[in-house]
């Protein structure tokens, strides 16, 4: 150690590890400006356009970063397939629906199966199929489509009041992740 150094006190180390700590953020915030699109507008980051011609001089395919720019992109189901609508459904005085939804916990195949059963003969619910249960215990329904799903607000909406008729239904609310994108 330097004879003529003075030994740094710890409130200086303080206020220099607390100043290097506001930097990291500063950069941090900065580089997430620069490089992350906003949710709530399209396009790509703000250095997209100056990043583009030196990830591809790596090879770097830059559609892999810039396919969620602009319009929404289908939302996938572990299956592979787009999701169909979907709707969060409570069930009361339907002893077959619940029963199903019990039997769902332990067995979703059977439970799937006495819900499609009992979804076929009764008015309202045809044409949906148990998805999953959410944590408090309401059914989430899809509707069954033949590869067009219902895109418009319109038409979710008309299937929603389908359910709301339907015998044994408390309520049921469209469930946030569809197809279109529409809550």
């Amino acid at each position: 150690m330097d004879p003529e150094a003075k030994p740094i006190s710890l409130d200086a180390f303080a206020i220099r590890i607390g100043v290097a700590g506001l930097c990291a953020i500063i950069s941090a915030v900065f580089m997430l400006a620069l490089l992350v699109t906003p949710a709530h507008r399209g396009g790509g980051p703000i250095l997209s356009a100056l990043m583009a011609p030196l990830l591809d001089s790596f090879g770097i395919d830059t559609e892999k970063f810039t396919q969620l720019s602009g319009e929404r992109p289908p939302i996938i189901g572990m299956d592979g397939d787009d999701v169909q609508p979907r709707f969060v459904v409570r069930f009361t005085n339907a002893p077959e629906a619940e029963r199903a939804l019990r039997v769902f916990r332990e067995n979703r195949t059977r439970g799937r199966q006495i819900f499609a059963d009992w979804a076929e003969k009764t008015e309202g619910v045809q044409g949906f199929r148990l998805a999953t249960l959410t944590p408090s215990g309401e059914a989430v329904l899809a509707y069954e489509t033949d590869g067009s799903a219902p895109q418009s607000p319109d038409d979710l909406k008309a299937l929603q009041t389908r359910l709301r008729n339907a015998p044994g239904v408390s309520f049921a609310d469209p469930y946030p992740f569809n197809a279109s994108g529409q809550s």
